[in-house]
């Protein structure tokens, strides 16, 4: 799982830049693939419930359309601002991405500086935060788990010594 994590956290957060104009945005989209990491259930259930949008759609988003978990959270919370159809904005992503989310929003409709464009900005932190929460409560249950294996083994090994 670490190594996983960290080919994930090379390739999506080291080399993510997502061009939204506003380098506090980029800087939490860069920290929101880091924290998702490989595990991305949770996420994708996360982002399900929060835009409402089927599980699958969000499912679509990632493994299929090939968006880190930050294109699709940036992808669902334009289609809840904007109030287009997902397809608009997957077109738009396909079209456009190598330019970057700033470009993506404008040509959606969502100008800089607006009150869109902040709620987007804003909106980034929670979905930061609730990563980083379940990313912990995954390691602790990791944690946890590793450390009731090697209770069991141990006493497992007691037993048979005394046989």
């Amino acid at each position: 799982l670490l190594v996983s994590t960290l080919v994930y956290a090379f390739e999506f957060g080291a080399k993510y830049d997502a061009k939204t104009g506003d380098q506090e945005l980029d800087l939490n989209l860069g920290k929101l693939n880091l924290e998702v990491g490989g595990d991305k259930d949770n996420f994708i259930s996360d982002l399900s419930v929060a835009y409402g949008v089927p599980k699958t759609e969000v499912e679509t988003l990632i493994y299929k359309i090939k968006m880190t978990p930050a294109d699709a959270y940036m992808a669902l919370k334009i289609y809840q601002l904007t109030k287009k159809p997902l397809q608009v904005i997957t077109d738009a992503y396909k079209t456009n991405h190598g330019k970057g989310w700033g470009v993506i929003a404008k040509e959606l409709g969502i100008k800089p500086g607006s009150s869109a464009f902040h709620a987007l900005k804003n909106s980034s932190n929670i979905e930061l935060d609730k990563a980083r929460k379940n990313n912990k409560s995954k390691f602790k249950s990791e944690a946890k788990l590793e450390k009731n294996s090697k209770e069991i083994k141990s006493k497992g090994n007691g037993k048979n010594k005394n046989k």
